[in-house]
């Protein structure tokens, strides 16, 4: 008798079966990938003409946008910034004594906070004029007036107080002057200022459609704000060493009397430092200059976005035909 293996059947027919499936599998892959091209091929010119279009879309866009420039300036906190420590604790241990709080030099946020706030924006909006230069549209160059507010805008506003029955709400102007809010969110938001958190130096850059303009304004930005941050702290050192002298001629224990000392002489150092430094809170590492390129619109990165999305919606319309075309064969 031959002695026979049980399990040899067993084991090699699933072994077959598999490999049987796994070539299937495989052939028929292989069967709709060619299925698929054969579609895009039969209707390539649906593919094509709609990756034109969209392409010559996106080039149309990307030609008549007005292009922006970016003009920046590399900032570096003063050393007077960097050196308030001392008198930072000064001022704390004055301030727990007395319940009074000196001023220090503000700190590099405070800074860029005041940099961005109302309160120097809009006089600074002012001072340079700059209304006409944020609002070209609604500025008459030749006769060096606002232009007139279209009737229809008048009439609409006279509507609602009437709806409203409020006769004693202000009237609609008659110009298209912006109001200094208008013009204070328009300059913030093409203004931007970012730190670096390792060397925290600072760059403030503004997005202008003149590049001569845009690099102006950065400069000048930057010399009103030390302006207006070097008065502020002469101000108030020499409050505060009114206040300081006053009180050391009204006490007579000689622990204040020495702490007083010494607050006024850091005081005084403030206000020569303010003085003396016209850079008081930012010093200009490289000042801004008219770019050469405009950073917006990236016009190349428009014309090769408008092509892929062109041939993605040239691939669905063809696969989305053929689908149409063989359901109504079906029928």
């Amino acid at each position: 008798m031959h002695s026979q293996n049980p399990f040899a059947q067993i084991s090699t027919t699933p072994m077959f079966h598999q490999h049987s499936m796994s070539t299937q599998a495989i052939h028929d892959d292989e069967i709709n990938l060619l299925e698929l091209f054969q579609i895009l091929l039969q209707r390539k010119w649906i593919i094509i003409s709609i990756t034109i279009i969209i392409a010559l879309a996106g080039v149309i866009y990307a030609l008549t946008r007005t292009p922006l420039y970016r003009s920046e300036a590399l900032l570096s906190p003063t050393t007077a910034q960097k050196s308030t420590n001392r008198f930072s604790f000064f001022a704390k241990q004055y301030s727990g004594l007395t319940g009074i709080s000196l001023p220090t030099h503000p700190s590099l946020n405070t800074a860029i906070a005041i940099l961005e706030s109302r309160q120097f924006i809009q006089p600074f909006i002012q001072e340079h004029q700059l209304k006409t230069l944020l609002f070209p549209k609604q500025w008459d160059a030749q006769t060096q007036t606002w232009k007139p507010r279209p009737k229809k805008d008048i009439a609409w506003w006279d509507i609602r107080r009437f709806m409203q029955n409020n006769d004693s709400a202000k009237e609609w102007p008659k110009t298209m002057e912006p109001s200094l809010e208008q013009a204070y969110k328009t300059l913030k938001g093409i203004l931007s200022t970012s730190i670096d958190k390792k060397t925290e130096l600072v760059t403030l850059s503004i997005n202008w459609q003149e590049p001569e303009l845009a690099a102006e304004l950065v400069n000048t930005l930057i010399v009103d704000i030390n302006q207006v941050l070097q008065k502020k702290a002469i101000l108030k050192a020499q409050k505060s060493v009114a206040y300081l002298q006053n009180e050391l001629n009204n006490t007579n224990l000689d622990e204040l009397r020495i702490l007083y000392a010494q607050l006024i002489q850091e005081q005084i150092k403030t206000m020569t430092l303010a003085k003396a430094n016209d850079e008081y809170a930012f010093e200009v590492l490289d000042a801004a200059v008219a770019p050469q390129s405009p950073f917006k619109p990236n016009r190349k990165l428009i014309v090769l976005l408008s092509i892929i999305i062109g041939l993605i919606i040239g691939v669905v319309l063809a696969f989305i035909q053929h689908a149409v075309q063989k359901h109504r064969q079906k029928k």
